[in-house]
């Protein structure tokens, strides 16, 4: 009985320590909405500081703190396999909207896993409308501190594209060639290569000022 009792002690210290050597990603991201895109969200013409998003089976209702004299609106809505929260919920994933600005949703979530990042922006990008990564931060820890900041902002249009479908392709993991993704673009390679490496200079970079910034350089 002993025997087994240490057995069951160690198996849960292991989980444990699988715990709390979790990572997670921060994700800062924008969506500008396409015109088809029905979500309370972007029901209001003026400006809003944030949102509280509840959705229970297929009703949906969201708060929405305004920046002018009014405090609050409430709206609601349908959910469907379209909506935001519907897209982040297939990857474990919470809305947290920081900002919403026309037609154009500010919001930051988490991410457990790197490969729910190219499912959730594929999505996206085909339910919602165009999606651009501003900040992407490593949280390690139980207290989620941040091990690395990548600024995407920094990126052109052009690289921002480069690297997002060479990582969807699976360019880096050799899925596929430079001449393919290329193709796609309708570019020569050469002129594709140029924006990959300047684009990742620049993460690069990124990463090295955000560890020189926290004092680990």
């Amino acid at each position: 009985m002993s025997n087994e009792t240490t057995e069951i002690t160690e198996e849960r210290e292991a989980d444990s320590t699988d715990h709390t050597s979790t990572v997670q990603i921060r994700v800062d991201f924008r969506i500008e909405a396409d015109a088809s895109f029905d979500c309370p969200l972007v029901e209001v013409e003026s400006e809003v500081e944030t949102a509280h998003i509840n959705a229970i089976g297929s009703r949906c209702s969201v708060d929405l703190f305004l920046s002018e004299e009014v405090a609050m609106v409430r709206s609601s809505g349908t959910v469907t396999n379209t909506c935001l929260c519907s897209t982040l919920s297939d990857v474990d994933a919470i809305p947290h909207i920081r900002r919403i600005k026309g037609r154009t949703i500010y919001v930051t979530t988490f991410l457990d896993d790197r490969s729910d990042l190219s499912e959730l922006i594929s999505t996206l990008k085909n339910t919602v409308g165009t999606v651009h990564l501003d900040r992407l931060s490593i949280l390690e820890g139980t207290e989620k501190i941040e091990q690395a900041v990548i600024d995407l902002s920094q990126l052109t249009t052009k690289q921002r594209d480069a690297l997002d479908l060479a990582v969807r392709r699976g360019y880096f993991d050799g899925e596929t060639t430079l001449g393919e993704l290329a193709e796609e673009f309708e570019i020569t390679k050469s002129a594709l290569s140029q924006r990959l490496r300047s684009g990742q200079a620049k993460l690069i970079r990124s990463i090295f000022e955000s560890k020189t910034r926290d004092g680990d350089g």
